[in-house]
């Protein structure tokens, strides 16, 4: 029972953490700790929605990988990982 219990508020705790770092990159991104790290393709929300196409700016809007638009897709940006994250948090 006690052991149960630990797990579940484990993955409560994982999936509000994740929904953190989900709506801060959304609605935050400026101000927040993620602004200045490296790699902006990957956690910036403005350029990151891009990455799950190969070419989006030259008007290629194939899929990069096969899968990226779908059941990959929270492999492309740190919004859709951390979505992810939360969404198997309340699994």
């Amino acid at each position: 029972m006690h052991k149960t219990l630990v797990l579940i508020l484990l993955f409560v705790f994982m999936a509000g953490a994740s929904k953190g770092v989900s709506d801060t990159l959304q609605f935050h991104y400026g101000a927040s700790v993620f602004a200045p790290l490296p790699n902006q393709q990957w956690w910036n929300p403005e350029v990151s929605w891009k990455n799950k196409y190969r070419d989006y700016d030259s008007g290629d809007s194939r899929e990069a990988y096969l899968g990226s638009r779908s059941l990959f897709v929270w492999l492309t940006d740190a919004w859709h990982l951390a979505q992810t994250i939360e969404t198997l948090g309340w699994v």
